[in-house]
């Protein structure tokens, strides 16, 4: 019964080992920071464009509305740059590697 046993991950030469959560954490990480910059992204080519055509329509709401989703989106760019930055700072002092340890 042992003989029809495989380890397929070893077969197969899988990149994630079983019980190793590091590369999932580190793909985890890539994936929400390239969600995160799409999103900011659209954010601020959305609002660009609202931003033009309430300007053209003369009304000012439009405007503050525009300024004010471009300057949450800026605001939310810094914290992803910061958030990126201080883990590696903190790889580099703790010498693990959490996102440069990925499998994508």
């Amino acid at each position: 019964m042992q003989k029809l046993a495989v380890d397929i991950g070893a077969e197969y030469h899988a990149p994630i080992v079983s019980g190793e959560t590091g590369p999932i954490i580190a793909n985890l990480i890539i994936v929400v920071y390239t969600i995160a910059g799409v999103i900011i992204l659209f954010a601020i080519v959305s609002a660009g464009f609202n931003m033009v055509k309430g300007a053209g329509n003369n009304s000012p709401d439009d405007m503050a509305k525009s300024k004010k989703t471009i300057t949450f989106a800026l605001i939310g760019f810094f914290v992803m740059f910061m958030s990126y930055w201080i883990i590696q700072y903190i790889e580099f002092i703790s010498g693990s590697e959490f996102i440069t340890n990925s499998v994508i």
